[in-house]
């Protein structure tokens, strides 16, 4: 009965860095986060699922925010050619 209900706690402790993920487009993140709780709650109990699920969610937010950026053109006039020139 005690492995049920660890198993309960680690699978709704998952399944935040789950949402988390496909909120910020990172859903196979957000998978491999609620497998690796469940598999902690399983292995550590349900002191352990906790900490691992936050991490994950730490983990997804740094994820999102290193994204790398392509690098943008700049406008620039270019000088007619008919012009003239003193």
């Amino acid at each position: 009965m005690y492995l049920i209900e660890t198993i309960m706690i680690a699978m709704v402790c998952g399944l935040v860095p789950a949402v988390v993920g496909l909120l910020k487009e990172e859903f196979e993140l957000g998978i491999y986060s609620f497998v690796l709780t469940l598999v902690s709650g399983i292995i550590f109990t349900y002191y352990a699922t906790v900490p691992v699920a936050a991490l994950c969610i730490l983990f997804i937010y740094k994820r999102t925010y290193k994204k790398p950026v392509l690098a943008q053109v700049i406008p620039f006039t270019v000088a007619d050619e008919e012009s003239p020139r003193a």
